[in-house]
């Protein structure tokens, strides 16, 4: 293996994996975040307006906000599939596969009139539809400072990995450190992104270079199953495993509000996505605001085996029981 940069000898650098596997995907161009890619496809294309469904974060919509285009939301149905408005060719229309489980759900509206967009942060392993843009986010999925894949009917121009100084606080404090403190340099890093458009660091690269992504995917379904085979039952969102890849989270819309602070208290931290739908001043909207509300997207990544899914299961099922009386 020869050195950095040409260079013989010196201190050792941090010791990375060497495996060589699917990541980052060499079909795909690479930037620093999905906002990124979104943003550098909305350049290319120069659409004139950009239709988005409500029930997504602000970060979705930024890119097309800071090119000074008006942004349409549109609903949702009950199986998270658009309903959408009559689209123009000169529309940019972003679909959205949620959880990781809502490729079918989109897969009719990508022959719409108009540029189609797939946002897969929620579905990096998913194969998607070759005639339109799709792009996604390495942050969501693994512990590396930043990472965006970009795929398209076309080539768009890449920018060669730039270098940083050092691992991100929130990475190193979240594996050797404190975790409070840890969150809360989160915090600071994501507060960091925009939309600029620039390039993937070389640290991502050699991180992603070590994960075993065919591991990743087993695992990750495989924790799917367990929390479906116990929470189906109680689940008001139809949601099925998905045909490749493999899912973000066990999305669990329970027939009542369920604490995420209770959960919580037993270690069990779940997010909620998105807090930003309810905090626009729209009318209507209202299934997707119930949605943001209630909706418990229960962690299952490649960290987790059998019997955390089982606890979670566990303590899920205890609150239903106790909303229930």
């Amino acid at each position: 293996m020869s050195g950095d940069a040409g260079t013989v000898g010196g201190f050792l650098a941090l010791e990375l994996p060497t495996l060589r596997g699917e990541l980052p995907p060499p079909s795909a161009t690479l930037f620093r975040s999905g906002r990124a890619c979104l943003r550098a496809i909305l350049e290319s294309e120069r659409p004139r307006r950009f239709l988005a469904p409500y029930y997504v974060c602000d970060a979705a919509i930024a890119p097309a906000l800071a090119l000074g285009m008006p942004v349409i939301f549109y609903e949702i149905d009950r199986e998270l599939s658009p309903l959408l408005p009559e689209t123009r060719s000169d529309d940019a229309i972003l679909l959205v596969d949620y959880f990781g489980v809502g490729a079918t759900a989109i897969s009719r509206y990508v022959s719409l009139p108009g540029v189609v967009i797939v946002d897969q942060t929620q579905a990096l392993f998913a194969r998607g539809p070759e005639s339109a843009w799709r792009f996604t986010s390495a942050r969501k999925w693994f512990g590396v400072p930043d990472g965006g894949f970009l795929w398209g009917p076309r080539a768009l121009p890449a920018q060669a990995p730039r270098p940083i100084a050092s691992l991100p606080t929130h990475l190193v404090e979240r594996r050797w450190g404190d975790p409070a403190r840890a969150y809360g340099a989160y915090l600071s890093a994501e507060a960091n992104f925009d939309t600029e458009i620039a390039p993937i660091s070389t640290t991502s690269v050699s991180l992603l270079g070590g994960v075993d992504a065919d591991l990743v995917q087993v695992r990750r379904r495989r924790n799917f199953e367990i929390l479906h085979s116990r929470l189906a039952a109680h689940n008001t969102l139809e949601t099925t495993l998905p045909v490749d890849g493999a899912p973000f989270c066990y999305p669990f819309l329970p027939q009542a509000e369920l604490s995420r602070e209770a959960l919580a208290r037993e270690g069990i931290f779940v997010p909620q996505f998105w807090a930003d739908c309810l905090a626009r001043e729209r009318s209507g909207f209202d299934w997707e605001k119930d949605l943001s509300r209630r909706l418990l997207p229960l962690p299952l990544d490649h960290r987790y085996v059998d019997s955390d899914m089982l606890r979670v299961a566990e303590r899920v099922e205890h609150l239903i029981r106790q909303v229930a009386g």
